[in-house]
């Protein structure tokens, strides 16, 4: 069998095509250990799908992962080919900030997502942040601190396609200025599925509308493997059916 590496994933991380039932079209679905591995997913199906308008990346984090980007980086990304996947993979390893928080604005500079909400715990930069594009034009992304918020700006603005993305560790609690640390606790499991369970009020404007979806497992910031997984199975029993990487993975569909 000759390997095409369109049909290939990054290192430690699993890509599936699903059926969409809220729109009757396919939707991506990643799973990353690394969060700044959304990145290479982004890039791909944004050059795949090449819509003339960009999705909204809708994202979900403790963290608000919008570190600014250098001069550097933004030469680097210019010259990024973006239809090289290969490319596209080293680049997104062992260029973009091994820190996960340069992922957002890196795929905002180069306009693959057209408006960023975030939704988070942590409170580091402006509640509107502006960026520029590679083209030179400016946009303003959203930051958010309770889902009402998020929803009621969701039904407002005019959003054609929707990516979601998904740190598990934005389920979770913590004293620590950086997130994670010792004290690091999950949230109920009860609030989990009312966040993400396809009958909540969140996932009712999202389903609809989605192209993509990417899940950050950051273990280290959810207390470890043991709770990281907890996590994902609470939102793979919700969202997928049957489980993700299973032998009728051609079959799986949001369920």
């Amino acid at each position: 069998m000759n390997w095409n590496y369109e049909d290939r994933t990054m290192p430690g991380t699993f890509n599936y095509i699903l059926h969409n039932d809220y729109n009757d079209k396919v939707v991506n679905v990643s799973v990353l250990n690394e969060h700044r591995f959304a990145f290479y997913y982004w890039t791909k199906w944004a050059s795949l799908q090449a819509e003339n308008v960009p999705s909204t990346l809708v994202s979900l984090d403790w963290h608000q992962d919008l570190a600014p980007l250098s001069e550097m980086e933004c030469d680097d990304l210019t010259a990024l080919n973006r239809d090289d996947f290969n490319e596209v993979g080293i680049f997104t390893a062992y260029k973009l900030n091994p820190c996960n928080d340069g992922q957002i604005l890196a795929a905002a500079y180069l306009n693959l997502v057209s408006k960023i909400y975030v939704l988070c715990k942590q409170r580091e930069y402006d509640d509107i942040f502006p960026f520029t594009d590679y083209l030179g034009k400016k946009h303003n992304g959203k930051v958010f601190y309770t889902i009402d918020e998020l929803i009621d700006c969701l039904k407002k603005d005019d959003i054609n396609s929707i990516y979601f993305d998904i740190d598990l560790d934005y389920f979770t609690e913590s004293k620590d200025a950086c997130g994670g640390g010792v004290d690091v606790k999950l949230v109920n499991d009860e609030e989990v599925v009312k966040t993400i369970s396809p009958h909540s009020p969140l996932m009712q404007l999202i389903l609809p509308k989605l192209k993509g979806m990417t899940i950050a497992l950051e273990p280290d910031f959810c207390g470890g493997l043991r709770n990281s997984n907890h996590l994902f199975n609470i939102l793979d029993n919700n969202l997928f059916y049957p489980t993700l990487l299973n032998e009728l993975q051609i079959e799986c569909s949001l369920r």
